[in-house]
């Protein structure tokens, strides 16, 4: 142990010089549990003594003896280490202190600087309970220490502590004053310690006079508490401020701090800053430039209207650092960006003269929502021998399963055989068609062996309104897909929900019947009867949803039976591809002279046909 040997009076003989001894070997003789509350006691003395051998008065007392020595003689050593020599002055003699006390511990211990150090100095009244609590509580009282060696385990300990519950006031006044140096470990020991009233006050004293260690203690810290309202509160006013009274290098440090938080205050700084360099882009040979860390940390702050600046810098010919740097911000900010013009962006990217840059805008391509219909639009391109085969990988679509109602007899409409080749030829992938009055095919080796490359399957159910087939039917269905699934090579089934569900088709339907009567016409759209309260609850949505009456027809109705249509009626049948009810629907409206004008079923409409394609080709 460094120091001087620690200086005792009039108690050569107790425990403490055993303690003493105990700690500095690295032993525990009382085996204390201080977090458990509990201990084992030994004697003191020299001599070994059994528990049993002692009163419970008097056991009591021992024990409360070795804890106050205990205590004390930590501090002591710890004094010895960091600083000035302490003694221990006890007014208590000898046989008192070999477990013999008369009353209960109330004699004083005295705890000083040793007087050849600092003889003008009155030793300080330390009593038992306060000896006591440090035991239970050793960092409770715990200020500024000169701090040890950086990366030594007793600095390490201490900011532990301090991060927890030690006391923040004392460093923080240290910190202010100067009389502690400004470290990144220290600081980033107190960062989620500190409330608003004393962020400002370090940021606007002397610890702040370089932003060197405030950005690397906020590195480590600030990415965690941005999330956090409270911390978020506390470092953002002041930082912003600080940033703004600094000029040259130390206000870009200070901008690399404050934009670990997301606010558009400090998108526009950065915004400010990294504009003027898209007239000027740093040449191929040039030093680095310091801008280069704030272009992720743009990107990070997820402002749409930075896309199209992270694009240039990306794009523009310059150091390969500073676009990499651009392509950073551009995956920070994914899910933030117009898609349109994302996808662009980084489609040209993927045919970049650089296999590294174009390998990640392919990658961050391939996390786009409609990234599949992206890679596959790539597959005809020139490229990077490397980047090809990372798009091979990349383009791995599941086989689709899409579950139709069919006709009689198993029989599959020409328009829906027809999909199914144009979605398998763009997707690559194999398209399998059932038809709910067939049998579910079996799937060839091709089918099965997509499957397995591709790690899974889809089922998608073609059916349009939340009738009997969709409640009974698609579940039995999907439980054939997943036992064959599981069966083939443990393979998952995705099933999608009934197409009739999706928001985006129902878009769609509320836009062809919406141009139908901006054009002065009545449109009414048929649907199949459905039973029960659900249904009637989706009949009752879609009315509303698309402003449009709907009128219940069931396959084999009799066209002549339905309401006459008036002058100006369009009848649009809810119906993908061609039944029963379109066909006697067509046939009737041959032999009548009315201005009813009859829709042909969605599948045959080029618009409906298009969303199709588009929206399966870009499933996973």
């Amino acid at each position: 142990m460094p120091g001087a040997p620690l200086v005792i009076q009039h108690a050569q003989s107790s425990p403490v010089i055993h303690i003493l001894a105990a700690i500095q070997q690295g032993r525990d003789p009382l085996r204390i549990d201080l977090q458990g509350g509990h201990f084992l006691p030994q004697p003191s003395g020299h001599r070994p003594m059994a528990k049993f051998k002692l009163g419970r008065r008097q056991l009591a007392h021992e024990q409360k003896h070795q804890l106050l020595f205990l205590a004390l003689s930590k501090a002591a050593c710890k004094s010895m280490a960091t600083g000035p020599q302490f003694f221990l002055h006890n007014r208590t003699d000898a046989s008192r202190l070999h477990g013999k006390p008369s009353g209960p511990l109330t004699d004083s211990l005295l705890l000083a600087p040793r007087p050849a150090d600092n003889p003008g100095v009155r030793p300080a009244m330390v009593d038992g309970q306060t000896a006591l609590a440090m035991v239970a509580n050793p960092g409770a009282n715990e200020g500024p220490l000169p701090l040890a060696d950086p990366g030594s385990e007793e600095r390490w300990h201490l900011f532990q502590r301090l991060r927890r519950n030690a006391p923040a006031e004392p460093w923080i006044e240290a910190l202010a004053s100067g009389t502690v140096p400004v470290a990144p470990d220290l600081l980033a020991a107190l960062w989620s310690r500190l409330d608003h009233h004393a962020v400002a006050r370090l940021l606007s004293s002397v610890a702040a006079a370089d932003a060197t260690p405030w950005l690397m203690a906020g590195l480590q810290e600030l990415p965690a508490l941005a999330s956090q309202p409270a911390a978020v509160e506390a470092w953002l006013e002041p930082l912003l401020h600080r940033q703004a009274t600094a000029d040259g290098e130390q206000a870009l440090l200070w901008l690399r701090v404050v934009a670990q938080l997301r606010d558009p205050r400090v998108a526009a700084r950065l915004r400010q800053v990294l504009a003027p360099q898209t007239e000027a882009l740093p040449a191929p040979g040039a030093a680095p430039n310091p801008l280069l860390p704030l272009l992720p940390l743009l990107g990070l702050q997820r402002q749409p209207q930075d896309l199209d600046l992270l694009i240039v810098h990306a794009l523009r010919p310059g150091q390969l650092a500073w676009r990499r740097a651009a392509l950073e911000g551009l995956a920070l900010g994914l899910s933030s960006w117009p898609p349109e013009p994302l996808a662009a962006g980084l489609e040209t990217l993927v045919g970049d003269l650089d296999p590294g840059l174009a390998a990640e805008a392919l990658d961050l391509l391939a996390r786009l929502p409609q990234g599949q219909c992206s890679l596959r639009r790539l597959r005809g391109r020139q490229l990077d021998t490397t980047v090809m085969a990372r798009l091979r990988r990349r383009l791995r679509p599941t086989p689709l399963v899409l579950l139709v109602h069919g006709r009689q007899g198993g029989a599959i409409p020409a328009e829906l055989e027809a999909l199914a080749m144009d979605l398998a030829d763009r997707r690559g992938a194999p398209v399998l068609l059932q038809a709910l009055t067939a049998e579910p095919p079996e799937g060839d080796g091709a089918f099965w062996a997509a499957a397995r490359h591709a790690a899974g399957l889809t089922l998608v159910p073609l059916l349009l309104l939340p009738g009997g087939h969709v409640r009974s039917d698609l579940p039995a269905v999907s439980a054939i897909w997943r036992t064959r699934g599981a069966a083939a090579a443990g393979l998952p089934l995705r099933r999608l929900p009934f197409l009739g569900a999706w928001p985006s088709w129902q878009t769609l339907l509320s836009s062809l019947l919406e141009a139908e009567r901006r054009a002065g016409s009545h449109p009414l759209w048929l649907h199949h009867p459905l039973e029960g309260p659900l249904g009637q609850r989706y009949i009752g949505y879609l009315n509303r949803r698309l402003e449009v009456p709907g009128l219940a027809a069931p396959y084999s109705a009799d066209p002549a039976m339905l309401p006459a249509p008036g002058d100006g009626s369009v009848w649009q049948p809810l119906t993908l591809a061609s039944n029963r009810l379109t066909e006697s629907l067509h046939h009737w409206q041959e032999g009548q002279r009315s201005q009813l004008r009859l829709l042909p079923p969605l599948l045959q409409q080029p618009p409906v046909r298009q969303y199709l394609i588009e929206t399966l080709e870009a499933l996973p």
